[in-house]
């Protein structure tokens, strides 16, 4: 069975919280020294906005609260993964604060940003790793750990970062046809397909090893995917929900 989305939202249920702006703060996982990530943790809270996060070419920034306090009580969370191999640092600010306000813990995954082509490869099973190592940390955290409801984990991302989300959550990768998907007669303009080619790389150098690793994470109850990269690639396990489009939730 196929995925088929655009926008595609699984279901997410939270209170609705009055008067609620989006507090910020910031965590760091080492445990990989090649790659370490920098996570931006979004929460909901009644404190003043005092900075813009996530501004860039691309995207506006959001208004935040830095350290702001945090309301009683576990919350859902969700570990974002945000657009396409060069994205900058906090580009899902405009998602990840929107699902915050709503009543989330939010935490948006910043890898280091692939210098070249030939690194970029392995973005592709990369992610989904950074995402497991996000919610080991959170889990395991003194001060996160307590804030969060582990019985309800959301993976969510957009373009290459919706792939990841889709990952973890139980697609299966067609490797093959992925390795092929920049040399099909139709998959020229595919997504990077132009960029790897100029930079001397090709799918096929993926780490045969890092693609065999992806898996899903028991842990993640529901998915969130915004216009996911190499969807046509991704197969669901038999035991998936159906998707809900509920573009409209978030503000």
């Amino acid at each position: 069975m196929k995925f088929r989305f655009t926008l595609a939202l699984m279901l997410l249920t939270a209170p609705c919280l009055a008067e609620t702006t989006a507090g910020v703060a910031l965590l760091h996982e080492t445990s990989a020294q090649a790659r370490p990530l920098s996570l931006t943790i979004w929460y909901p809270t009644e404190a003043q906005p005092s900075a813009v996060i996530g501004g860039n070419p691309v995207f506006q920034g959001v208004p935040a609260a830095p350290d702001a306090a945090f309301p009683a009580g576990p919350h859902p969370l969700v570990v974002m993964s945000h657009g396409g191999l060069r994205s900058a640092r906090d580009s899902g600010a405009w998602l990840s604060s929107s699902i915050a306000r709503a009543g989330f813990v939010v935490v948006e995954v910043n890898a280091p940003r692939p210098e070249t082509a030939a690194i970029a490869l392995n973005e592709i099973w990369q992610r989904p790793q950074d995402m497991r190592r996000a919610i080991d940390l959170l889990l395991a955290d003194g001060t996160w750990g307590a804030r969060v409801d582990e019985s309800r984990i959301t993976a969510a991302g957009f373009a290459l970062g919706a792939t990841a989300a889709l990952s973890i959550a139980g697609a299966e990768l067609d490797v093959p046809g992925y390795m092929r998907s920049c040399t099909a007669k139709d998959a020229t303009d595919g997504p990077d397909c132009r960029w790897y080619a100029a930079g001397g790389a090709a799918l096929s150098d993926t780490s045969a090893e890092g693609l065999a690793a992806m898996g899903r994470d028991a842990r993640v109850t529901s998915v969130i995917a915004v216009n996911p990269e190499y969807l046509a690639l991704l197969t669901a396990p038999c035991r998936s929900a159906q998707p809900a489009d509920l573009s409209g939730q978030f503000r």
